[in-house]
């Protein structure tokens, strides 16, 4: 075990509720299975809430596996056995819970909520605040997030809504350290100690500026491409390619298949083509659906995507395919990176800014290493290699360093007071 491990698991053992900082990929699941353990040894109950759907889905698959029989699952698509010692659930279902039935929270022992620090999310974060006040008193709860700057004011926080010893642990050192590389759109990767080689000068800009104008989205593409194909010479496969949007991971997974196999063999192509097609009878897909038939002709090269957009029981046959070492490029989006534990030999990202629904903004410290904390898997890799792709015509270097080299941004509460807290409240508290 880890240092931060034991000392997660010794809190757990006095019964003091838990908050674990970690980086992705560290090993924090094994904390949520401890307190699992305990519930279940006491006679009671474990909830283990989640922020987004593919997340439930992929933990119920993990602790089916470690307590067969045991383990049921409540999420806005699916109920199986919600009844059963161990659920897992999507926050708001929790919340509800709470609110819907509060002798059934009696029974539980721990709630665990991973990517805790989800609760700044503008439009989800009251949920995860009204399911850490309202939790009965008797529930303990171990709370997992990546690295957070303000953890101890969230700690203190919560001590003080819930009125029992919170234990802090904080881990910053990675398992597997990451190398990193900035990729320019003209070509050139350098590391990012050496990120102003890759900026152009005034004569440069203005020769390459209308090619680069002619066709804007194929200039981009083109430089993804690229990139795949750079990444693949150096046999740092399999890739992660963290894209904005779920039309750009379609366009890129469709481009690249469509120009290079990714498999070493011929066969490795025809074993993910039959693992994909007994996976798809598996969860009743129809193998004549257009989305499907796409699906397999690039998995048959080594490529596939995900996104929320995909049918969930499609979603999971492309997790299971990537876990499984049958896909060597996936192209997801950001939601791919929280907390479903898939890691990758290296993780690409299509940029540095982001359209956030009002202006294109850069990307946040904690997005970042989130998504880049996927690169190098655990006792196979010696390193991880992650890529950002930077645009010498629109991006400024100092925005690149201080998303890879900047301070984690803190967590900031959003609690929205709505009519129905303020009624929760007054009838429970």
């Amino acid at each position: 075990l880890d240092r931060f491990q034991q000392e997660a698991l010794e809190g757990i053992a006095r019964d003091e509720d838990v908050i674990v900082a970690a980086p992705t990929g560290s090993g924090k699941t094994l904390i949520a299975y401890y307190a699992i353990e305990r519930a279940l040894a006491e006679g009671k109950r474990a909830v283990y809430t989640a922020p987004i759907k593919a997340l439930s889905n992929q933990k119920y698959r993990d602790l089916s596996e470690a307590y067969p029989g045991k383990v049921g699952i409540s999420t806005g698509d699916l109920s199986i056995d919600a009844n059963a010692p161990i659920v897992v659930m999507t926050t708001e279902i929790f919340r509800n819970s709470i609110f819907d039935a509060p002798e059934r929270t009696a029974e539980i022992g721990w709630v665990i909520f991973d990517e805790v620090h989800y609760l700044d999310d503008p439009d989800r974060g009251t949920v995860w605040e009204e399911s850490l006040i309202f939790a009965p008193a008797c529930v303990r709860v171990l709370a997992l997030s990546a690295t957070v700057s303000n953890l101890n004011e969230f700690a203190d926080w919560m001590q003080e809504v819930r009125k029992h010893p919170v234990r802090v642990v904080l881990e910053t050192k990675r398992s597997v350290p990451l190398e990193v590389n900035v990729a320019s759109t003209e070509g050139k990767i350098r590391p990012l100690a050496r990120l102003d080689e890759l900026t152009l000068s005034e004569r440069g800009m203005r020769g390459r500026y209308k090619r680069r104008a002619r066709d804007l989205r194929g200039y981009y593409e083109g430089a993804q491409r690229d990139l795949v194909h750079e990444i693949t010479d150096r046999q740092e496969l399999p890739l992660l390619f963290f894209l904005f949007s779920r039309n750009a991971c379609e366009r890129l997974a469709e481009t690249v298949a469509g120009r290079q196999d990714l498999h070493e063999t011929p066969a490795a192509g025809r074993a993910a083509r039959a693992e994909l097609e007994r996976l798809a009878e598996a969860f009743h897909l129809d193998l004549t659906d257009p989305d499907l038939k796409r699906l397999v002709g690039m998995v048959e090269r080594g490529v596939a995507y995900h996104h929320a957009g995909v049918l969930p029981g499609l979603k999971e046959v492309v997790e299971r395919l990537f876990g499984g070492g049958h896909i060597k490029l996936l192209c997801a989006t950001e939601t791919f990176a929280l907390g479903v534990n898939m890691p990758a030999r290296s993780v690409a990202f299509e940029g540095v800014m982001r359209w956030n629904g009002k202006a294109r903004v850069p990307l946040m410290t904690r997005q970042y290493q989130q998504m880049a904390g996927r690169a190098g898997r655990r006792g196979l890799d010696p390193v991880g290699a992650v890529y950002l792709t930077y645009d010498p015509f629109r991006d400024d270097t100092r925005t690149v360093r201080g998303i890879v080299q900047g301070k984690v941004e803190p967590v900031r509460s959003q609690f929205d007071l709505s009519y129905g807290t303020v009624l929760n409240l007054y009838q429970r508290l």
